[in-house]
């Protein structure tokens, strides 16, 4: 077993919270900012069903074959939001509506464990961020925190034009850290996407359950599951002991 030399980290809901009820503070923006008559919970359960579809669609998961042309969140937000409007009979503007949505996650607040985590990882090993996301926010939420100098590379979907699971994603977030699969792990809240697609080009894998949840049997198993960035500490260091 090779001694780990990187972690990389997802963004949203593993370092940052990203729940419903932020999206519902943002679709609330757009109806009070646009005057449409409708429920901010209204319009967005419409909206996010229809994201649900993109998120389907932009990468087959049996095949592995990516949707051409790229198609980005903003991209699709803007259609979701289009076809939303026309269906519901509002005179909203997609655009502007979207540009809420991308400021907003630019700006999501960040678990109490992050700034420790990360301060702690730096001093043991390089770190990377992962996360299936525009530049328009992913670069953002990073300087906003002031936590973009922690990292010794930054990644998003956008950059390489590739969503999570693909293994081309997480290739190049290695060749930018310089380190080998095996060198690696990846931390991240998604078993479909951060733990398939790690464990898919040989990195192993931890499982962010926040919650607690029970994990589903038909998705990938995790080599470490959490509930706290703080537990990651234990696990580095028995990997450590492991390979000594």
């Amino acid at each position: 077993m090779s001694s780990i030399k990187a972690v990389v980290f997802d963004i949203y809901e593993t370092l940052a919270f990203n729940g419903p009820n932020l999206w519902l503070n943002s679709f609330r923006k757009i109806c009070e900012s646009q005057n449409l008559f409708v429920e901010e919970n209204i319009l967005w359960e419409r909206w996010i069903s229809l994201e649900r579809k993109f998120r389907l669609r932009r990468l087959d998961l049996e095949t592995m074959e990516l949707q051409r042309p790229f198609e980005s969140y903003e991209q699709a937000w803007r259609s979701c939001f289009v076809q939303v409007f026309e269906e519901m009979h509002l005179q909203g503007d997609p655009i502007a509506a979207t540009e809420i949505c991308i400021r907003d996650l630019g700006m999501r607040p960040i678990y109490p464990d992050v700034l420790s985590t990360l301060e702690y990882i730096q001093a043991k090993c390089k770190i990377g961020a992962l996360s299936n996301a525009d530049s328009s926010f992913f670069y953002p939420f990073l300087r906003f925190h002031g936590i973009e100098g922690k990292f010794s590379a930054l990644q998003c979907s956008e950059d390489v034009q590739a969503y999570k699971p693909h293994p081309s994603i997480f290739k190049k977030i290695l060749e930018s850290l310089s380190v080998l699969p095996g060198e690696a792990i990846q931390i991240g809240d998604t078993l479909n996407e951060d733990v398939l697609g790690a464990q898919l080009i040989g990195m192993k894998a931890v499982w962010v359950n926040r919650s607690g949840r029970a994990r589903d049997v038909n998705l990938p198993v995790p080599d470490f599951e959490i509930k706290e960035l703080n537990e990651l500490g234990g696990i580095l260091n028995n990997l450590r002991e492991a390979h000594e």
